[in-house]
């Protein structure tokens, strides 16, 4: 329980500071703006928040063999929930063709780089359960030749 937990923070940490620097890029570069409303933290919070949760379900599970078709699908979740909280918070007009291509390019550029990035932490802890398998089974066997 403490591991999921502790795994859902992690998560929730590193997908709210791309956030974060999403909206800071996207404001400053796309905008105009240099300062970036407080307002837009919270929100940031809460689509995280959720988004995490979501992850978790479509992603959690996954093995090898349907990874990327779930991964596809959570970027078209992750898209419709910026999309939507654009609209929703007012972040900017919804009808703006040029902002709206903007956001989806970093949306989707900021999306591959946490793919990346948990595919790495995935393949680091997937290595380190194997070599702990490993030598268990090595332990294991000259457990059994002694007797």
């Amino acid at each position: 329980m403490m591991k999921t937990f502790v795994s859902f923070i992690q998560s929730w940490g590193i997908m709210f500071m791309f956030s974060i620097l999403a909206t800071s890029i996207y404001i400053y570069a796309f905008i105009g703006n240099n300062t970036m409303d407080i307002a837009l933290v919270p929100q940031n919070l809460l689509i995280t928040f959720v988004l995490t949760w979501i992850q978790i379900l479509i992603l959690g599970r996954a093995n090898e063999s349907n990874i990327l078709t779930r991964s596809l699908l959570f970027l078209l979740v992750v898209l419709g929930t910026f999309t939507g909280s654009a609209a929703l918070f007012g972040w900017f007009d919804t009808g703006n063709w040029k902002l709206l291509a903007l956001l989806f390019a970093l949306v989707i550029f900021i999306y591959i780089v946490l793919w990346a990035i948990y595919r790495l932490i995935h393949s680091v802890e997937a290595k380190q359960l194997n070599e702990e398998l490993a030598n268990y089974k090595r332990k294991k066997a000259g457990a059994n030749e002694n007797h």
